[in-house]
């Protein structure tokens, strides 16, 4: 069973890797519209940019459209769950956005599923509260920042705080033991990360040097807008896929070195720069491998970190035997290879295809669902 946009087909995907054997479905949420003024960690904080405090970085248009999407999610794909299934929206990327998008989800969901006898939800802002911890946005937003609310984080024995928050959890699935379970606590899964398919997070990413920021640049100055410019990004992806792209290999070497050499210049210092001489020589060797994936990689990516998602629900909610879903939300060119993996059956996306898909894969974006039967598994 698959599904995307709403719309579902029979099919069997060939990944190699397998869900773990609890997993009944993973699900990827192209992130919600954000506002233009940020960008990465040094995003400003929400009463200064006038966005949707609650939301992390998304404006009020890209809330009402996920929140319309959710729609259709929860007749596709929750409400066809096994009775007991446990849904899990809590994977995101290193981008506030992509928290942001799975708070708007879930409480969508609460508000869907709030007069239902067979579903219960619970949100993050549930969590906090009954932690005692009313500003639980502005504490949500200072955890990211400091690098704490991260898979790492909620699954080692940390802080009272934390041991509270994954009891908090556990009791709820607990206590509907006879029901479907959504809970929304985004964290940070390295397998997700932005970065991990677009350039390093710690060192390339702090510089704004990453290939899509330069293909960003280099599409401006050639006079096309965010919408045409991701277009144009993704099919040089995937001649990049193809090793064909010399816009993707020379020219971002070339603009990547300059960046790097000013940051250096301009007195970077201890780990900063020793990841940044690291990278410019690997640069000036004309290596970027780390920096940039494969879209063929991405679908395979992602089963990882549901597995691991899967792996902390066993060991720190105790839901072993329950069949789990699991939401996670990323960005656009990653998310389309993901849903052009279950598209095709797995075929191994190219530029032909995706000339030829458009329509499917780019216009489009919401989310992406892939159910698994246990002959998957």
């Amino acid at each position: 069973m698959k599904s995307y946009e709403g719309v579902s087909a029979n099919a069997e995907v060939n990944e190699s890797v397998s869900p773990a054997r609890n997993i009944v479905g993973v699900t990827i949420f192209r992130h919600a519209d954000r506002s233009k003024n940020t960008t990465g960690a040094d995003q400003s904080a929400p009463a200064d940019s006038g966005l949707i405090d609650k939301y992390l970085d998304l404006t009020q248009k890209g809330i009402e459209k996920t929140r319309q999407e959710t729609e259709d999610y929860a007749r596709e794909v929750i409400d066809k769950l096994p009775s007991d299934a446990i849904t899990l929206a809590v994977g995101a990327t290193d981008m506030f956005r992509t928290a942001g998008t799975i708070n708007v989800l879930v409480d969508k969901l609460e508000e869907i599923y709030k007069a239902a006898d067979s579903v219960s939800v619970l949100t993050q802002e549930e969590i906090f509260n009954q932690l005692g911890d009313p500003k639980y946005i502005e504490d949500s937003r200072k955890r990211w920042e400091d690098g704490r609310l991260s898979y790492k984080y909620l699954t080692t024995v940390g802080s009272d705080k934390i041991k509270k928050t994954l009891k908090i959890m556990k009791d709820f699935i607990e206590e509907n033991k006879n029901k479907k379970v959504i809970i929304g606590f985004p964290i940070w899964v390295k397998g997700l990360t932005y970065g991990r398919h677009w350039g390093y997070w710690t060192s390339l990413g702090l510089l704004n040097a990453t290939p899509d920021q330069y293909m960003y640049e280099y599409y401006a100055e050639k006079g096309l807008n965010q919408e045409d410019s991701e277009l144009e990004m993704f099919q040089e992806w995937l001649k990049y896929g193809e090793k064909a792209s010399p816009l993707l290999t020379r020219g971002y070497v070339e603009w990547a070195i300059k960046k790097i050499k000013s940051a250096l210049e301009a007195g970077a210092e201890d780990k900063d720069k020793v990841a940044l001489e690291n990278d410019l020589a690997k640069l000036e060797k004309g290596d970027i491998s780390g920096l940039l994936s494969m879209p063929s990689e991405v679908p395979n990516n992602y089963m990882k970190s549901a597995n691991r998602i899967s792996d902390f629900a066993s060991r720190r909610l105790g839901i072993d035997e329950r069949s789990l879903n699991i939401i996670s939300s990323t960005h656009r060119l990653d998310a389309d290879a993901w849903k052009q993996s279950i598209a095709t059956d797995g075929t191994q996306m190219t530029k032909d295809y995706f000339e030829n898909n458009t329509g499917e894969l780019m216009e489009k974006s919401g989310w992406a669902h892939k159910s698994f039967s246990d002959s998957e598994k």
